[in-house]
């Protein structure tokens, strides 16, 4: 339907708000705010500044996006505003809204540190245990956005031709159930719901129409179409920044051509007007704010996060039957080391078996570390470089194979790599070449990494020295920006042993075979 000119003329001539001028107050006037704020916010442990210049935007605005790169407090500062806003009587019971399964347990971990005294509930497994989960008492609940959709869709008939097919569309009286729940929302890694055509923003959209408080958080808005945003503003403020269309949002920023590949003459390719970049900026910055990692000057030079994942009811019971042949190997160091790299594959998602002939490798149908290492990589922000070390081949393998179906120009560095150097200098010069697989111990002491700040540990050597050295390709001198390090660790088993012990400075096969 065409845009009315008188319509679109009010539209691009609306006066957009901008909260960049908070990055400039000195931290001694944003405290003297806090200060004067009745009643007065009670913080579990310090705020750094951009966390307190978002913590008044949020208490303030209970419709806004925080464009905050990863590693700077996205949940923390969100938290916050939620706890100030349910002291205040302005919010009740808060949906946490979240890409992986793998999230929840980053948010229950977050509300443990910073709201001890609130309780959050993570909606996983069948539709009917969700469902029975709401009806226990807590503040916060989260769901990843797959199954949030599989709570409000049903299956139906719809006609199309001269046949009838089934199709998923949205169960308007299960939305209206679940979102009665509700009176704020909160949608970690929006772009999840950039397409407005999916089910998943269409679920997430109805459900914050019933909440009075939303705040979308992600540190990479869109990647290379701008036209992501509608729907992701749209979920949070109804349209007052992008407009309440997704005409008129085209009408306004867009150029429209027709589509040569359809035959449909309706159907159009609308492609950002470039023309129009300062107005646009203007635009988005009306409900949101932006913070790179290096303007917040608090955080250390190198940050550890570790993420932890949970072993499928297979690969436990194949673990447990490789510790107990560890137990029983005692004494035998061969047994020992083949049961404790057993274990260690198990955690990594798959396992070796030998035959008469070869040794193979079977993977189990789930992967919680693959799919933990791919939500990171998700969350980072575009221009960033990111090292993933591991230590089996098979892991490489099972790493780059997911790459590249997502993708991801990369490199990999391993024994099986003709040219390192090459490959090296692929990373170092090829803006769009983001990720470096690497095995830590093929390139832990021996790879110039700096011009990347983010590292995963797949794996993680065993010994403190190939540790520190793994973490020297990346912090080292030429190195400007803050490198932070995740430790993708599977719950109870070998991974947790290994950071108990490499934090001891030890080196955990020594410390196994001299028990």
């Amino acid at each position: 339907m065409p845009v009315s000119p008188y319509a679109l003329q009010d539209y691009m001539e609306l006066e957009p708000d901008n909260w960049d001028w908070l990055k400039k107050i000195s931290e001694k006037k944003l405290d003297a705010q806090i200060a004067k704020l009745r009643p007065q916010p009670q913080f579990e442990s310090p705020l750094w500044k951009h966390q307190k210049a978002c913590f008044l935007i949020g208490i303030n605005n209970p419709h806004f996006m925080f464009f905050l790169d990863m590693g700077v407090g996205k949940s923390r500062i969100t938290l916050e505003i939620i706890k100030y806003r349910k002291l205040c009587n302005e919010a009740e019971c808060t949906l946490i809204l979240v890409p992986t399964l793998v999230t929840i347990q980053t948010w229950v971990d977050e509300v443990a540190k910073f709201a001890p005294d609130l309780k959050l509930l993570g909606l996983q497994g069948t539709n009917d245990e969700r469902i029975d989960m709401l009806n226990d008492d807590a503040d916060f609940y989260a769901i990843n956005y797959q199954g949030l959709t599989s709570l409000t869709t049903e299956n139906v008939v719809a006609k199309k031709g001269k046949g009838k097919k089934k199709k998923w569309a949205i169960n308007r009286s299960a939305v209206t159930a679940f979102r009665s729940k509700f009176d704020s929302m909160v949608c970690d890694e929006i772009t999840s719901i950039k397409n407005h055509q999916s089910l998943w923003y269409r679920s997430a959209n109805l459900i914050s129409d019933a909440c009075t408080t939303r705040f979308g958080l992600t540190g990479t808005p869109f990647g290379s179409d701008p036209g992501d945003l509608w729907a992701q503003y749209h979920c949070i403020d109804k349209g007052d920044t992008l407009g309440q269309t997704l005409g008129i949002f085209q009408a306004g920023f867009f150029n429209k051509e027709k589509n040569h590949f359809s035959n449909n003459p309706y159907h159009f390719i609308h492609t950002f007007d470039k023309r129009k970049k300062v107005e646009f900026r203007k635009r988005l910055k009306h409900r949101s704010i932006r913070y790179l990692e290096d303007e917040c000057q608090e955080l250390p030079a190198k940050a550890f996060r570790k993420v932890y994942v949970k072993f499928t009811g297979e690969m436990e019971v194949f673990y447990n039957e490789a510790y107990e042949e560890l137990i029983a190997a005692r004494g035998n160091y061969d047994e020992m080391r083949n049961s404790f790299t057993r274990m260690r594959q198990l955690a990594s998602g798959f396992m070796t078996v030998k035959n008469e002939e070869e040794k193979i490798q079977i993977k189990f149908k789930e992967q919680p570390k693959l799919d933990a290492t791919m939500g990171i990589i998700d969350s980072i922000g575009l221009g960033r470089k990111i090292v993933i070390f591991n230590e089996y081949v098979h892991s490489g393998n099972v790493i780059c194979e997911e790459l590249k179906r997502r993708k991801y120009k990369h490199i990999r560095i391993y024994s099986g790599t003709k040219d390192h150097q090459k490959e090296l200098a692929k990373f170092n010069n090829d803006p769009d070449c983001r990720v470096a697989v690497v095995n830590h111990q093929s390139g832990a002491m021996s790879l110039n990494l700096q011009i990347a700040n983010y590292v995963i540990y797949y794996e993680s050597p065993t010994g403190p020295v190939g540790r520190q050295q793994s973490i020297k390709r990346c912090h080292r001198g030429g190195q400007d920006k803050r490198v932070f390090f995740y430790d993708i660790i599977m719950k109870r088993t070998v991974d947790e042993r290994i950071q108990m012990h490499l934090e001891a400075g030890k080196d955990l096969m020594e410390s196994l075979f001299n028990v």
